[in-house]
């Protein structure tokens, strides 16, 4: 019941939205696709425009909305120069204490200061523990992230598009590690990795299931075969 009141809140707050858009000759504003997260009675939601919302789960109000700022790409075709590529959220929001973790399409992690956000404070506020990281891109490969991000007591992992999981620092973003889990022709990872003790295990595409050191991001003597590829975390 609980869960069925949540859903409809975030449907009705995002309704006037889906409504601007349908009108003839309006901007077409893109509709949310990624889960939501719910932390001390507020609902955290991404939408496909690159904003975090968060609604007010009693009351069904807007308590404050955050648009990261579109990536910049080089040129191509015929453009004429650097294109502005929008910064798509399709993974759920993490939140930790007053903090909310996003993964991006564009290969991007930001943590997000509630106190921050709901001020409009100029991003990153480093003093409110604020920060990004770019995913780094492997020979053009895509560096999406699609999957939710697994944040655990003292580190962020990631999967990652172009084939790699990444630890990062917590605190302050930094890189503690990565591995490269699957080769040029399978490397799409768009499962979350999951965490049991010191190792993490990580799902892919072709039909595999790893096992990884979480302090060092090495390899271990351990994976599963199934004669199906895997969308979804083990």
């Amino acid at each position: 019941m609980k869960q069925a009141k949540i859903l409809l809140l975030v449907v009705i707050a995002l309704l006037p939205l889906t409504l601007v858009s349908c009108i003839p000759g309006s901007a077409q504003l893109a509709k949310g696709w990624a889960g939501t997260a719910v932390h001390d009675g507020i609902i955290y939601v991404g939408t496909v425009d690159g904003r975090v919302v968060t609604i007010n789960s009693s009351t069904g109000n807007l308590e404050w909305s955050y648009s990261i700022a579109p990536v910049t790409a080089p040129s191509s075709g015929l453009a004429c120069g650097p294109t502005s590529v929008p910064t798509a959220i399709y993974g759920a929001p993490v939140v930790d204490r007053d903090i909310v973790y996003i993964g991006t399409y564009s290969g991007q992690v930001l943590a997000l200061n509630t106190l921050a956000r709901s001020q409009n404070l100029t991003f990153p506020q480093q003093r409110y523990g604020e920060w990004k990281w770019d995913c780094p891109i492997d020979n053009a490969k895509s560096n999406a992230i699609v999957a939710d991000l697994l944040v655990s007591e003292d580190a962020i992992y990631v999967s990652s598009s172009n084939g790699r999981v990444y630890s990062l620092d917590k605190e302050f973003g930094d890189l503690n590690w990565e591995s490269k889990i699957l080769d040029e022709k399978h490397g799409k990872l768009w499962a979350s990795p999951v965490i049991q003790g010191d190792t993490l295990y990580v799902s892919t595409f072709d039909g595999h299931i790893y096992a990884l050191s979480a302090e060092t991001g090495e390899l271990l003597d351990w994976s599963f075969e199934s004669e199906a590829g895997f969308a979804s975390s083990p």
